[in-house]
């Protein structure tokens, strides 16, 4: 069984997140369809996945109550903003 790596994933923003790996499963409700997969990048901060997303966010704070469910997204106590599980990129060891 594999043990996962606390270290290896980091919580970031949307706003922080272009061009990182998703570290976990994201899936939008309804259609209840992933968007993203483990592994997968986020792509650039203006292409269709994180504008996607950033479209949510907005609805959900324009509508509260009426938005759908973003698994694998989580909402910032604080700010509000949608924070998503990236992938910390590996090092490699210098010769």
């Amino acid at each position: 069984m594999r043990v996962p790596n606390p270290r290896a994933s980091v919580v970031r923003s949307l706003a922080d997140a272009a061009g990182r790996s998703a570290a976990g499963m994201v899936t939008v409700t309804p259609p209840g369809i992933p968007v993203l997969m483990p592994g997968e990048s986020l792509g650039a901060h203006d292409g269709p996945l994180l504008c996607y997303l950033t479209a949510l966010d907005a609805f959900d704070r324009a509508f509260p109550g009426f938005g759908g469910e973003a698994h694998g997204v989580v909402t910032d106590p604080d700010t509000g903003d949608y924070l998503i599980e990236c992938l910390i990129p590996a090092t490699r060891p210098q010769p």
